[in-house]
């Protein structure tokens, strides 16, 4: 089953709703899913059969229409048939976005780029299409356009409505919930009020928010345009608040603070300390992407004061507040400009991810590792992704928080 956002944009977007089965046995969720968290991040994207040729163009013109506002380039392969990082395309004119890499038209008859440093595009073959560093346009995918698929088929989970997502918070331990970090965390946070509130369009408009960017910041744009990164700081100050929870107003408060790198270490420590203590407060923080990806930066000047102040204060082992969760960053798309590429690479971030995991073990603090959900899908700038990522993000939350009420 398939429930549809219709954005201001028009595009249609299938996500699986209700409970998904991938079995036809009757299993104990609890039992057969263990580990949500791990569960749940390992699988990938597949086509939904609900997308058709239309609906893909329809998709990839919006698309166009945003790149060309921002400059980034639209054309899908050079002309001399090169591709990769190394083999720039062609900058529109008086464009201020930085120089990105070429590949190959997934639609023409050469799909796959033979070497992603420096190839050329390729008719599909193993040699060309499977090789380590061959890129195979024809594998990424639209999330919008697709469904999430655990690779445990045993696994059930609950893609939540609007009412469901804010019962599950109601009936766990938290009421003061906190998204700490970097943009990956902003779009996760915007993307959660959009799903309480049940309105892709304007439901992530504050009290505050002016006519003109609300004409910019509704739909996919509230993850595309940069006056949308500030239009809403807390789920308090939301425009429509009659619309959160299917008409009830929640006995929760969901905040962003956009602390996104050591020159904040300082802001998230006392934020911690201020909600030390505090039954029900909840901290999930995703850093590390503006601090290349070090994880001894984002440990050492970041992480680890918050940690140890939670340790060393005076509150029983077992119930420490606040809790923490630790979020772990996005992998590239193809868009990401090559002159990023070097502190913000794929590499540089499984590479964080193992440390930031093993430090993350030995204070107990869950990690929500979202590396999957970006793998072969189209990111519209080469970092960040739309609405299909953030949501399935979100229910991967509320799925653990949903565990651990039982």
């Amino acid at each position: 089953m398939v429930f549809s956002w219709y954005l201001q944009t028009g595009f249609h977007i299938c996500v699986p709703v209700g409970k998904i089965v991938f079995s036809s046995k009757s299993l104990d969720a609890h039992l057969e899913c263990s580990n949500v968290l791990e569960n749940l991040t390992s699988g990938r994207w597949v086509v939904s059969l609900q997308s058709t040729e239309e609906k893909v163009q329809e998709y990839e013109r919006h698309l166009l229409q945003y790149w060309r506002k921002r400059g980034i380039q639209t054309e899908r392969s050079r002309k001399d048939g090169k591709c990769g990082i190394k083999n720039l395309q062609l900058k529109p004119v008086n464009s201020t976005w930085p120089d990105v890499g070429a590949w190959c038209d997934l639609y023409g008859s050469k799909p796959c780029c033979s070497e992603r440093e420096d190839g050329v595009c390729s008719a599909p073959s193993d040699r060309t299409c499977k090789c380590r560093n061959c890129i195979d346009t024809r594998q990424f995918h639209f999330a919008e356009l697709s469904n999430w698929k655990t690779k445990d088929p045993r696994c059930r989970w609950t893609n939540h409505s609007a009412e469901e997502a804010c019962t599950v918070v109601e009936r766990s331990l938290y009421d003061d919930v906190y998204f700490v970090g970097d943009s990956f965390m902003r779009n996760m946070f915007t993307t959660f009020i959009l799903l309480v509130s049940n309105d892709p369009y304007s439901g992530a408009w504050s009290k505050n928010s002016t006519t003109t960017s609300r004409k910019l910041c509704h739909g996919q744009g509230m993850y595309f345009w940069k006056e949308c990164r500030q239009m809403l700081e807390t789920m308090s100050r939301k425009l429509h608040p009659n619309q959160l929870c299917g008409g009830r107003y929640p006995n929760f408060n969901v905040t962003m603070k956009p602390f996104y790198n050591q020159k904040f270490s300082r802001r998230f420590y006392d934020l911690v300390n201020g909600l030390l203590g505090r039954k029900g407060s909840l901290v999930i923080v995703g850093v590390g992407y503006h601090m290349q990806c070090d994880a001894k930066i984002t440990i050492h000047d970041y992480i680890n004061p918050a940690v140890q102040l939670i340790q060393r204060s005076n509150q029983p082992n077992d119930d420490k507040w606040p809790k923490l969760i630790f979020a772990l960053p996005m992998l590239t798309g193809l868009l990401k400009p090559p002159a990023y590429l070097r502190l913000q690479n794929d590499e540089k971030i499984h590479r964080f991810a193992k440390q930031m995991k093993n430090y993350c073990s030995r204070y107990n603090i869950p990690v929500l590792d979202f590396r999957q959900l970006s793998k072969f899908v189209h990111s519209f700038d080469g970092t960040h992704y739309g609405v299909a990522v953030n949501l399935m993000k979100n229910q991967v939350l509320l799925n653990y928080i949903k565990q651990a009420i039982k």
